[in-house]
């Protein structure tokens, strides 16, 4: 097991889903990369910290990506029409952002 699968755990897909599969798959083999510059990184902090950022925001990335792949949305918004949900900020809109 590499430092990638582990960190994804690429075995663990109770839903046998292709798609949460392929993301943690090439998650690990992002992290797997990344760990392997580090590794040959010289001794200054800074690239090291930089390899150990990055492996940090992939697993962070493939944890959102198979969110959505999971998130089952019962609601389905039809193209054509042009309504959004009531908590959908309209254009020009900025919220609660001081004028």
């Amino acid at each position: 097991m590499t430092l990638g699968t582990d960190r994804v755990r690429l075995n663990f897909n109770p839903s046998k889903d292709d798609l949460v599969g392929q993301i943690k798959l090439k998650t690990a083999e992002l992290i797997d990369l990344c760990n392997q510059g580090q590794l040959d990184a010289d001794m200054r902090s800074e690239p090291i910290r930089c390899w150990a950022l990055a492996m940090t925001h992939y697993e962070d990335a493939a944890m959102w990506a198979v969110k959505a792949a999971t998130t089952y949305n019962t609601q389905r918004i039809d193209p054509a029409v042009k309504e959004y949900p009531a908590d959908h900020p309209v254009r020009g809109d900025l919220g609660s952002v001081p004028l």
